[in-house]
């Protein structure tokens, strides 16, 4: 957070008195590029760090490309918070042909369900998971295979990052 005052000077070099204090805090967003938390804390699916490609290029060059082979297989990971506060939430996702349901949870609470299924070529999204309040520290992120559409190939599922914005 930055603080400060103003006062005026005219062109003879005759100031005036400080305004009253003024403050604006900065870097109040935080882009989380999912694919550099990896090795999963705990998970019970294959993943990787997959580099852009098929037309989609990905923020900070990558993604993180889970490939679960049974709905309600999982990957968690730990993400740091600086200081505490209300946080709108959002998550960049892939789609595919081949992509399944993806299931996004924090600290255990489940904070929205994606489609990932995109019939022709690779594409990506963005969704909210909504503002919610959290403590200075570390919180668990969790994606979950939810299943699939109906016309979907497979389960794989993929995120580009999680922004955080402080309100």
């Amino acid at each position: 957070t930055w603080h400060y005052r103003v006062r005026a000077v005219d062109s003879s070099g005759k100031t005036g008195g400080f305004s009253a204090p003024a403050s604006q805090t900065s870097n109040t967003t935080k882009r989380v590029e999912l694919e550099d938390l990896l090795p999963a804390d705990k998970a019970d699916m294959d993943m990787e760090r997959q580099s852009s490609c098929c037309g989609v290029t990905w923020s900070g060059g990558a993604q993180l490309w889970m490939k679960p082979q049974a709905e309600g297989q999982f990957a968690e990971f730990t993400v740091e918070v600086s200081r505490a506060g209300s946080y709108d939430l959002a998550l960049r996702y892939s789609k595919a042909g081949d992509y399944g349901n993806l299931r996004v949870m924090l600290d255990g609470k489940q904070l929205g369900e994606f489609d990932g299924h995109h019939a022709e070529g690779v594409t990506t999204d963005e969704g909210s998971l909504g503002t919610v309040q959290l403590e200075a520290g570390k919180h668990t992120l969790r994606f979950e295979s939810a299943g699939k559409h109906d016309a979907s190939t497979g389960l794989f599922m993929g995120v580009d990052y999680l922004e955080m914005r402080l309100k």
